[in-house]
């Protein structure tokens, strides 16, 4: 090994040392948290219905997606997927994986029934709509319950600046509780710590065998409530964070 020169002082090549470190890529980069949507924009951009359904039975929800923004929108991506459910008792509950034959499917343009579906749009003008269903289908032995969809959103304006929406099913209880719940229980919420723009709706397929009770209406204005317990896509004041500081929308029984 050659000695160093004595002319090159030690702690300026240390130094350079560490700036190569920093310059050169390493395999791991460091995400930059995506812009927060711009306050007081006006309508809803994501609306999604929630159907009740009997078992054995095919049926739809319907997606309404709209420009709020005061320029058009470049490329827009929606997933939703079936990830959870609980049962109209409440005698169980639990995730919902892509395998669960047992579980509502759900599909776009007659392709075959998955638990997830991915919709892509370009070109949506401003205040412009779209509105598009997704086609259900309950499998005969599907257990009553509700069935929770949640969804992202992804989208880039004219401008090139790109937002990203996380509904409340894509967090863990841990995490979200520590990005919606400030010191003494205040109700915040935090979106560089959930690493996104704004915090999307979910929905729900309600499965029950009779779809004319009256009680049902009681029943899927619950479930639509538990849906979107993470629930809009921009809460900006403290008094709208409050609505979704709540418990995760199921939970694990034993």
């Amino acid at each position: 090994m050659l000695p160093l020169k004595r002319n090159v002082p030690i702690r300026a090549f240390v130094l350079a040392v560490g700036l190569l470190l920093v310059i050169l890529p390493t395999g791991r980069t460091m995400a930059l948290s995506p812009p927060p949507l711009p306050p007081n924009l006006p309508g809803e951009m994501l609306g999604l219905t929630s159907p009740a359904m009997a078992p054995g039975t095919s049926g739809s929800l319907t997606v309404n997606f709209s420009n709020p923004f005061s320029e058009s929108i470049a490329s827009v991506a929606l997933s939703l997927g079936v990830y959870a459910w609980t049962a109209l008792d409440n005698s169980s509950s639990g995730p919902v994986g892509p395998s669960d034959s047992w579980t509502p499917g759900i599909s776009l343009n007659g392709s075959p029934a998955t638990k997830s579906v991915s919709w892509t749009e370009n070109a949506v003008a401003s205040g412009d709509h779209q509105t598009f269903s997704v086609a259900v289908q309950v499998p005969s032995g599907c257990p009553q319950g509700t069935f929770f969809l949640r969804s992202s959103l992804n989208l880039t304006l004219s401008n090139g600046t790109r937002y990203v929406m996380l509904s409340r099913g894509f967090f863990s209880g841990a995490l979200w509780q520590k990005a919606t719940l400030g010191p003494g229980g205040h109700p915040i919420l935090n979106l560089t710590l959930l690493n996104v723009s704004g915090v999307s709706p979910e929905t729900s397929i309600v499965v029950v065998t009779d779809t004319a009770a009256p009680w049902l209406w009681l029943f899927l204005g619950t479930a639509l409530v538990l849906a979107g317990a993470g629930g809009f896509l921009w809460v900006r004041s403290e008094r709208q964070a409050a609505r979704t500081s709540g418990a995760s929308p199921w939970r694990r029984r034993k």
